[in-house]
Formats: C-alpha cells, structure tokens, sequence
C-alpha cells in the first residue's frame, strides 16, 4: 500500500516506542536485508532510496529482527514527505505509526 504525505521537518523525531530507535552504521546490515527480502516495488515506492546517514532514519525491531523502517525525504527547506515501510509478515501491528 502506497500513501503520499507531507509534513515539517521538525515534526519528523525520535519516537518514544518500544524497540523502535534511530537506526547508525551497525543498522546497515539489518536495512539492506529488509530491502533486499521484500517486494521491490513497494520497497522502490517507500524506502528505495534511505541510506543511513543522509537524513534520520527509524527502525522497529522485534526479536532483533528490523521490521519497519521510517525516514523524511527533503522536499524543501522546511517539508519532507516521510517514507514508511513494515514488513509483510508484521502489517496491522501499529508497527508504521510507531516509527
């Protein structure tokens, strides 16, 4: 499922979820498995592009495993349109409003 939205920058933060933290270098790994093991299309329509370290990028894991993934692509100065992406297997949880 696709959903185009845009919000203020400063809006997109640090969430206050369980297992849910701003992901670094040592979350690399586990972000380009998830890319990798997932439907290219909705990966491509979501999280295509996030890299670590160009912008925040927040991640939910269950049992260690990354099971959602969120960041703020630039739009302007100001606006960012926030890409979200949950695994398959983990949908309906809450897990993409929690990241």
């Amino acid at each position: 499922p696709a959903f185009l939205a845009f919000i203020t920058k400063g809006d997109f933060d640090k969430t206050k979820s369980s297992n849910c933290r701003e992901l670094t270098q040592e979350d690399a790994e586990d972000l380009e498995k998830v890319k990798k093991e997932s439907d290219q299309e909705e990966i491509e329509n979501s999280i295509g592009e996030t890299e670590i370290g160009d912008s925040p990028v927040f991640g939910k894991f269950v049992n260690d495993e990354l099971v959602a993934v969120s960041s703020c692509a630039d739009w302007n100065e100001t606006v960012g349109f926030p890409d979200v992406f949950v695994n398959e297997e983990f949908r309906g949880r809450g897990y993409g409003k929690q990241v």
